[in-house]
């Protein structure tokens, strides 16, 4: 597809809708959501959708396949996917989303399969052909009784993190909103980056160095990544 660079604005009008979609699908507070996207602002719109609903989203390398996923699904028993119906080149690349539904079979507590791109596989939520409608003022009113409902605070797990596996399996890290912004600070005071900067991410936002210092410290500085 095209890039995008969404404003704040923007970017707040898409999570709303991506909140309203998992709320639709019947994702809620505590469960799962596997999420498998290269760098993308797609990525931002997801994380901060379950960040407000008590989602707990578990991101995962692009180049992972049928044995790594399947040892995440095993362990997180997670109830939803989120990916790109392909990543890499149109003629070829990679069929994500095709790949976590063939996966649903051995893995029953997988519900929902996401799939963000031009267009979705049958068995499949096609997310961009669900978020382009304009959600109404009873929608959004159905969202904040569901953040209320939700009552997240700052100590309940926001990501499950996956280390690396040189050495054994990867084992899944759990961390809580708190624990990803108290990072922030250090690394704005070490870096003297000024409030607005722009961030040029050079790491996967899956674990401790692209989620801290593009995620973490982008939304403390309110800035661009």
């Amino acid at each position: 597809g095209a890039p995008r660079r969404l404003t704040w604005s923007q970017l707040g009008d898409e999570v709303d809708r991506f909140c309203l979609l998992l709320l639709a699908e019947g994702i809620g507070r505590d469960e799962v959501m596997v999420v498998q996207l290269p760098n993308c602002v797609e990525q931002f719109v997801a994380y901060l959708a379950c960040a407000r609903l008590g989602i707990i989203a578990t991101p995962v390398p692009i180049q992972y396949r049928e044995h790594e996923l399947a040892q995440i699904l095993e362990i997180s028993r997670a109830s939803a996917a989120l990916s790109f119906s392909r990543i890499g080149k149109p003629e070829g690349g990679h069929a994500a989303a095709r790949l976590f539904a063939g996966l649903r079979a051995e893995h029953p507590a997988l519900r929902t399969v996401f799939a963000w791109g031009d267009s979705a596989e049958p068995g499949m939520v096609d997310v961009a052909a669900r978020l382009r409608a304009q959600p109404g003022p009873d929608q959004l009113q159905q969202l904040a009784q569901a953040e209320r409902a939700a009552a997240v605070t700052a100590n309940d797990v926001f990501t499950i993190c996956w280390t690396s596996g040189t050495e054994a399996s990867p084992k899944g890290v759990p961390r809580s909103h708190n624990e990803w912004l108290v990072i922030a600070p250090s690394i704005i005071e070490a870096g003297e980056i000024r409030d607005r900067a722009r961030l040029l991410n050079p790491f996967p936002l899956i674990n401790m160095a692209g989620l801290s210092t593009a995620f973490a410290a982008w939304l403390v500085l309110g800035g661009t990544v």
